[in-house]
């Protein structure tokens, strides 16, 4: 998680996807503090929320309220993807589970995965020899990669295993090389 500092760690019945930015009261309302992403943990099977206290945010809150606060600058994370599935032009089912699979909902026209072969309805199996597992999966893999790159796709298209190449797009998103 990119916030360090002091927490309360959330564990319960109410802790669900999305309850990120939501707000940690007491049983009587009080604002005790805000959600932070939810932290998930795959080989232990655990998943958590985060809470940071309002004390901590109190004096950020104040300056927004004033106008004083500027966003923080954006640097480049090491360990963000480069890429994402938008990037080749795919849209997958919404990631609502750990493991959602990597269905494709969408294929943005005249995008390398259309010029490739991949399909609405088609399950991403393999990229690069790699199996991918789940949509979060697919997404660790396409972020590895860097512009140019061949890749090699594995889709499953009804019964079939249909092996398919497609280029990473460069960073001005042109999709052929």
């Amino acid at each position: 998680a990119a916030y360090e500092g002091p927490v309360y760690v959330v564990d319960s019945v109410t802790n669900n996807p999305g309850a990120a930015g939501g707000a940690l009261t007491t049983l009587d309302g009080r604002l005790v503090g805000m959600l932070g992403r939810e932290l998930l943990n795959s080989e232990s099977n655990t998943w958590v929320n985060y809470a940071v206290p309002m004390s901590q945010l109190r004096s950020t809150i104040e300056d927004i309220m004033a106008g004083r606060a500027l966003p923080p600058p954006k640097t480049p994370d090491a360990n963000q993807p480069h890429f994402a599935a938008i990037d080749f032009g795919l849209v997958l089912v919404p990631d609502v589970v750990y493991r959602t699979p990597a269905f494709v909902e969408t294929v943005v026209v005249g995008s390398s995965s259309d010029k490739a072969g991949i399909r609405p309805e088609d399950l991403i199996v393999f990229v690069n020899d790699e199996l991918v597992q789940s949509n979060r999966a697919l997404k660790t893999i396409l972020g590895r990669l860097e512009p140019g790159d061949l890749i090699h796709v594995v889709v499953r298209r009804k019964d079939q295993l249909l092996p398919l190449e497609l280029r990473v797009p460069d960073r001005a998103g042109k999709q052929d090389r």
